[in-house]
């Protein structure tokens, strides 16, 4: 069953607009795929209303029980939410944006959402609060209410609480009956700074329908179907249901099965790929973003971040010639079963060659550590006058990407963050103990 979480540890989303179940051609798409694309939500953002990258990219799914409530707080960063069924009250300060559902297939006009008045939200509703709006929402109706978002988050080293109260924090008892299942998360490496568009779709591909291509950055979540696909190349990020959280960039040649609930991100964008006549139905929920008009830039993560390179070449992958319902390889086969978490980070490919089968006691190459103090300095080279890129708290989890280096009377440490997969850079092993779980 995958793992529920209380909502304020997730819920935050992007700007999300548009006709509920209108048809639309996907911008940017390749002409000839043939696919259906249900655009759920979809709006323009001006320049300034997105993060700076690196960001993290969240779908989720909000639920909320008769007689619950998320107390008034902000975001550092833009949310979203499309109402999906049952009804939910807000009431915001700061700048917020309305649109209600389409009548007789007629999309209405967006308002702007006053101060302190209570709007009641219904199916088919979308709501959009800017980066540090206060928002509260509550259910005070019979029924459980659903809400689909979507979430765009400051991600580097110095990032900002994902949450902040308004006034005392809430209890456990005062949170309950508001839980969110997460869709999907990745770590966008490069973002629009002028004009853009952010979408949610829902994509289906018929049997044998090609993946269509698209810019990127873009997450799909599966929904239903079988989505089995080999990477060959370009920045590829794979995140499951069942273990929330943004996850380091898969290597070449990585096998990946996705199912309902499981997501990839592209931070570059994916090229069109073929599927085997054979290859069964699919359908998705599609985030995107979008530059537009003649200002829109992007925004690169720093370079030293192996995560994915700025600017770079869309994904390339390979997806799988076996029908969906036949997704295991025979014992003939040399085909790679459906892969493990381990097979789907960057740290499995990085430490084949030094892993042993004895657990290591002392920091090297491959082996996973934890810091044992607060306020350690990441640097982007060994020695203590080089440029602090990020720092580090107690407890948090890094990997030891390479051999150590002696500068300045320190033995200096290449890492990179497993808590948070933004740092990367390099640390003073006095600071790490060797993390007794070396399992990815």
């Amino acid at each position: 069953m995958a793992r529920r979480t209380l909502l304020p540890a997730t819920m935050v989303a992007l700007v999300i607009f548009g006709m509920l179940g209108a048809v639309r051609p996907a911008p940017g798409k390749a002409q000839d795929a043939p696919e259906t694309v249900t655009s759920l939500m979809q709006v323009g953002l001006e320049a300034g209303e997105l993060p700076i990258a690196p960001s993290f990219v969240r779908l989720l799914r909000i639920t909320m029980e008769p007689n619950s409530q998320s107390p008034l707080h902000t975001h550092p960063g833009p949310e979203f939410n499309l109402v999906e069924s049952g009804t939910v009250r807000v009431i915001v300060q700061g700048k917020a944006l309305l649109q209600r559902a389409p009548v007789d297939g007629v999309a209405q006009p967006v308002e702007t959402v006053p101060d302190n008045e209570e709007q009641v939200l219904r199916r088919g509703d979308q709501i959009s609060y800017m980066i540090d709006t206060a928002l509260t929402f509550r259910n005070s109706g019979t029924k459980p209410a659903v809400m689909l978002a979507a979430v765009i988050l400051p991600a580097g080293s110095q990032h900002p609480p994902g949450l902040v109260w308004v006034g005392q924090a809430p209890t456990a008892e005062e949170l309950a009956g508001v839980t969110s299942e997460v869709l999907g998360d990745g770590i966008a490496t490069t973002l629009p700074t002028g004009a853009s568009i952010f979408a949610i779709d829902q994509v289906t591909l018929e049997a044998g329908a090609p993946l269509a291509g698209g810019p990127g950055p873009e997450l799909y979540s599966l929904v239903s179907g079988v989505f089995d696909f080999t990477i060959q190349s370009g920045s590829v990020q794979v995140s499951r249901i069942a273990e929330p959280g943004p996850r380091p960039e898969s290597p070449a040649g990585t096998a990946v099965s996705l199912s309902p609930g499981d997501a990839v991100f592209f931070p570059n964008g994916v090229e069109q790929s073929a599927r085997n006549a054979v290859s069964g139905a699919a359908t998705f929920y599609r985030v995107s973003v979008t530059g537009s008009g003649v200002d829109a830039g992007a925004t690169p993560v720093a370079s030293a971040s192996p995560i994915a390179q700025p600017g770079g070449e869309p994904a390339v992958i390979a997806i799988a010639a076996t029908p969906a319902a036949e997704p295991t390889a025979t014992p003939t086969q040399e085909a790679t079963p459906e892969p493990t978490q381990a097979a789907e980070t960057p740290a499995a490919a990085t430490i084949a060659a030094t892993t042993t089968a004895t657990a290591p006691t002392e920091l090297a190459q491959g082996v996973y550590a934890l810091a044992n103090d607060d306020g350690i300095r990441v640097r982007d080279q060994p020695g203590t006058t080089t440029n602090i890129v990020g720092s580090i708290k107690k407890g948090d989890r890094v990997l030891i990407t390479g051999p150590s280096q002696e500068v300045d009377g320190i033995v200096w440490w290449p890492i990179q963050g497993v808590t948070d997969p933004t740092i990367v850079g390099f640390a003073s092993g006095e600071f790490f103990d060797v993390d007794p779980n070396q399992q990815p």
